[in-house]
Formats: structure tokens, C-alpha cells, sequence
């Protein structure tokens, strides 16, 4: 079996889907996008026993409302395939009879087309691209007696897999191999459900937990389970570390309650707590009996003092990070006599002058309280709370921290590189040709300047090297739209704006990725450094008081 998937604008455009299965018959295709016509149930008992992905029979119909719909189909006993198109789940025009294979071909065109406010909520192309590759990549892991791939129109495979392999095969290819070589299978049959899986050992760990849940075939979300799972884990990883997690549930149909959830992304199974409580037992029996290399991350303990290099370089999730590189005394001694450029002693000139006296009064007293989200912070300073725009914050202390460290970085050395055509096609939605045009007219010519300046190495293969290290090791999945910045937005002409334009890439780099990285109860930016000049940030509404101890004494003193 095969089952090919293409998008164009990251679906907005196009989706188009082929197999090879046994095709429909001309009068299923005359009524296939019709209201019920797919549905599963063919009485009401059906209900109890549900078993695939969807059973009401009005995905296929609603989508044809909201989209041109094509179907191409052929069985093995038809002398050709026939083509068939909808508008609102019915016939826009009789059969089409045309050449084909034995198999199904559906094409969803200009989804949206005919709702203009719905289709303004969907996000960007390369994220919609993004949120569906998340989707197949799951299921191709868990199918693997099905070969799937995932393309954008014109390009290649970007998930490619094989109906010979397994599911730790597949583990390998699409996670990565660091995954794969540190995985445990694990495998529990109860009284009324079997579970099986791959889980990481007590050596691997990553920043983020990556969970995958199938049950009965059907990908879903638990939060019980992954928590369960994890507290397991608590025992045996660094702390604020997570493992990656596979898991396939069994269970008897009629013991499995789907329909809970608006987007069938959530189900609920009769006793979930004793077979979660199972799973949980036989991972913690697993990890027990691998424990025979164990790896520990030392963790720095910041002080009142501490600066951007006294935070650990914690492993990435996607790409090994070497450590950085020490420098020998002669690199150290060239360091020392590079010279500042005209232009980079402007714009620290500039941070001067845009200094604000009342930002600076709140940072340098403040105390880091704790977060609210990945964008926002709780800070105290002086007998006054206030809620800051973090993101903000740590873009400006990045963006100055790189210009006056101009040319004197630590270097996070990617291994194994990453070739630039790779993170391009990854951010752009472009052709091969016009993306190898802008490696080698913008970025090839300025491989030496980023370098020497910036620390972002461009071997010789135009892979990325190495990468500057501010503050924290940057966040992966950034990466293609760093490096599309650096390829289409700067302006290399003027020597102080391409010094400007890439400081403010990888300041944009670290504040997304220190978002990624926050903790309970600490920030990598505080407290901020002495050389931190900081702008007008109340005014702008990145600084916003929220409760003064004086307000509060008052309503105290009335209550």
C-alpha cells in the first residue's frame, strides 16, 4: 500500500492525495462527496465498536462546500479511470473517463475559496505546511506496513517512507538517528488492552517532550498519560529534561468512548487510570533494566553576578551541539587587536542615546518573579509589580550584546551541518533554482564577513557550521527562517546596515528561543548585565505596571 501527499501554499492551494488501493466504482464516485455516503455506521450499535479514523460520513462532503474537489479513480475490473468534480456535494458535470492506475487520486483546490473571513484565520503558508507534515510524520511512524510520502508540489520527499520497514526504522529516519539509537521497546497486555511502544532510555533527553499516542490506530492526545509517563522519567533524566515517547493502545472498541471531543482529538477508554497506571509500571520496568550507561548535564547555579556565559549549553532536540570551541592563546591575541568598525561604534553611540532613565530605574532593580507565557514575565522592582513583554526585552539585550561583542563569540558548532538548500526549502515556498540563486548571489559572497564578524560559519559545502552563542543555544526550528532572513531581507550595500540587519536576525534567533527555554523560577537575561543600555520600553507598553504595594496598602486601609 502507498500513499502519496502533496501540498501547495501549504495546503491553502492545493492538497492532493494518491494511492494504489483497490479505486472506486463509478457509482460511488457519482455520490462520494454526498452527505453520509462514506460513513461507517450501518446501524446504531455500530457506535459501540468504532474502529476508524472518522464515521459520520461528512468530512469529504463538507470540504467539497468549502473547496473544488477532484476525485480520479479506477479498480482492477473497469477499463479506465473516471474523473469526477463537486461543488457543494454534488456533480458539478458527468463522469470523465481518462487514463489511470488502479488506485484513488483526490485533489482539493483554493480551499476556502468561497469564505473569505474563514479563510483569513488560517496562518502562513510554511506554518500550515508545518502543522500537517506534525500530522503525517505521526502516522507514518505508527503505519509502518504503509510506505508514505510528503512533498510540496515540485520538491522532494520531505518525509519518505517504506511499507518494508518498522516502526523503530521509521523512529530513525523521521525523528533522527540520536533518537533512534537510544530507543527501548517496551510491551504490556492487560485484561482488556495492549499497549506497546518505543521510548527513550535514561541516556538521551531533550528540552521539549515529544509524545505520540495512538489508540486503536487513531492518533490522540492525553495529557494523564503524558504526565505519567514523565514523572517516570523524573527519576532518571536531568531536571527540565524530557524523553521522546511512542505509545500504541489496543483496546477493545466497545471499552473506547471517541466521540468526547469536537476534533476527535481526544477519547476516553473505560479504566483508563489502571492501564495508564500499567504503562507507566512496565516504562519504569524498561528504564530500570537499561541503566547501564547513564549521562549526566552539569547545570550552573547563577548567581547574583552571573552573565550570559555562566548558563549550561543544554542538548538540542533536533541537532547535536558540540561544545564551544576553546580558543588558543594566538585566536585569543587576534581577538584582543581586531578593531571596532566605524560604523559598529555608531550604533553603540546609538544605545546611548536612547537610553531611558525610567526603564533603566525598573531593570536594574528588578526581581525576576516568574513567568506567565513564552512572551511574557513578572517582574518586582522596588515596591511596584510589573508585567513584561520578555520577548521584547530580550531582543533589545541580544541585539546590543552582539554589537558590542562584535567579532568575540563563542561558537555552538552544529554537528552534523545543516546544508543551506535544506533550511531554505523549509522556510521559503520557492523553487530549487531561485533558492540556489540566493545561496550563491547573497549568502556564498558573504560567507567570510559573517564569519569573522558574527561567528556564523558557511563551509565551503554551504552548510551551516556554527552558529554565535547569546545568551542560549538557539532554538533549531528557527533556523530556516534565520537563514531566509539573512538570504532575502538584508541590505549588504551600506557596511552599518548589514551589521544592523544580521544583529537583529540573531537577536530575533535568541529572544524566540530563550522564550523556548524559560523556567519556573529563572530567566537567562537576569539580572541584567551592566552593559545592558536600556531603551524606552514603558511607553511602548513592553513595561506595564500592574500593582504598587502603596495602591494596595490603601485598599487595605478602606477594607
Amino acid at each position: 500500500m502507498r500513499e502519496e501527499i502533496t501540498l501547495s501554499k501549504g495546503g491553502k492551494k492545493q492538497i492532493h492525495l494518491q494511492d494504489n488501493g483497490c479505486g472506486m466504482s463509478r457509482h460511488d464516485l457519482e455520490i462520494a462527496c454526498e452527505r453520509f455516503t462514506t460513513s461507517k455506521l450501518e446501524r446504531f450499535e455500530d457506535l459501540e465498536a468504532i474502529m476508524t479514523y472518522g464515521f459520520r460520513g461528512e468530512a469529504l462532503s463538507s470540504i467539497s462546500h468549502v473547496s473544488r474537489v477532484s476525485i480520479t479513480s479506477k479498480t482492477s475490473d473497469q477499463p479506465c479511470a473516471f474523473k469526477a468534480q463537486y461543488i457543494d456535494g454534488k456533480l458539478s458535470g458527468p463522469l470523465q473517463p481518462i487514463a489511470g492506475t488502479v488506485g484513488t487520486s483526490l485533489t482539493v483546490d483554493d480551499l476556502f475559496y468561497n469564505m473569505s473571513t474563514r479563510k483569513q484565520t488560517l496562518k502562513s503558508s510554511s506554518e500550515e505546511y508545518l502543522s500537517i507534515r506534525n500530522v503525517v510524520l505521526n502516522y507514518a511512524i505508527h503505519n509502518s506496513h504503509i510506505s508514505i510520502s510528503f512533498k510540496k508540489v515540485g520538491k522532494a520527499c520531505d518525509i519518505a517512507t517504506s511499507k518494508s520497514g518498522n516502526v523503530k526504522d521509521n523512529i530513525s529516519q523521521l525523528i533522527g538517528p540520536t533518537v533512534g539509537r537510544e530507543l527501548i521497546d517496551f510491551s504490556i497486555q492487560g485484561t482488556s488492552f495492549i499497549a506497546t511502544g518505543w521510548v527513550t532510555n535514561a541516556t538521551y533527553n531533550q528540552k521539549h517532550s515529544q509524545f505520540i499516542l495512538f489508540v486503536n490506530g487513531r492518533l490522540v492526545e492525553s495529557a494523564s498519560l503524558k504526565k505519567g509517563i514523565e514523572s517516570v522519567y523524573s527519576s532518571f533524566l536531568p531536571k527540565r529534561t524530557k524523553p521522546f515517547l511512542y505509545v500504541s493502545i489496543k483496546v477493545d472498541p466497545n471499552r473506547v468512548d471517541v466521540n468526547i471531543h469536537p476534533t476527535k482529538a481526544e477519547v476516553q477508554i473505560l479504566d483508563e487510570d489502571q492501564v495508564f497506571q500499567s504503562i507507566q509500571q512496565c516504562i519504569n520496568h524498561r528504564l530500570l533494566q537499561d541503566h547501564t550507561s547513564r549521562t549526566f548535564f552539569p547545570q550552573a547555579i547563577p548567581s547574583s553576578n552571573a552573565t550570559s556565559t555562566d548558563h549550561p549549553i543544554m542538548p538540542s532536540r533536533i541537532i547535536p551541539i558540540k561544545k564551544p570551541t576553546k580558543k588558543t592563546k594566538t585566536e585569543q591575541s587576534k581577538e584582543q587587536a581586531l578593531e571596532i568598525p566605524s560604523s559598529v561604534m555608531s550604533l553603540i553611540e546609538e544605545f546611548e542615546l536612547r537610553r531611558d532613565e525610567e526603564t533603566d530605574r525598573i531593570l536594574r532593580n528588578a526581581t525576576f518573579v516568574g513567568c506567565v507565557d513564552e512572551d511574557r514575565i513578572i517582574l518586582q522592582s522596588h515596591s511596584k509589580v510589573y508585567l513584561v513583554h520578555a520577548r521584547e526585552m530580550s531582543r533589545q539585550m541580544a541585539f546590543q550584546s552582539i554589537i558590542k561583542n562584535f567579532g568575540n563569540f563563542e561558537k555552538i558548532v552544529l554537528d552534523p551541518p545543516i546544508p543551506l538548500h535544506q533550511l531554505l526549502l523549509l522556510a521559503d515556498d520557492q523553487s530549487h533554482s531561485s533558492i540556489q540563486a540566493m545561496i550563491q548571489d547573497v549568502l556564498e559572497p558573504a560567507r567570510e564577513i559573517l564569519e569573522f564578524c558574527f561567528k556564523i560559519v558557511i563551509n565551503q559545502e554551504l552548510e551551516l557550521e556554527a552558529l554565535p552563542r547569546i545568551y542560549v543555544v538557539p532554538d533549531v526550528t528557527q533556523l530556516p527562517c534565520f537563514i531566509s532572513g539573512l538570504a532575502s531581507r538584508m541590505t549588504w550595500e551600506e557596511e552599518e546596515d548589514y551589521f544592523r540587519g544580521v544583529a537583529s536576525l540573531l537577536a530575533d534567533l535568541t529572544s524566540l528561543s530563550i522564550g523556548q527555554s524559560l523556567g519556573d523560577t529563572t530567566h537567562p537575561c537576569f539580572p541584567i548585565g551592566p552593559d545592558f543600555v536600556p531603551p524606552d520600553l514603558c511607553s511602548d507598553g513592553y513595561i506595564v505596571e500592574i500593582a504598587s504595594l502603596g495602591s494596595l496598602f490603601k485598599m487595605f486601609e478602606r477594607c
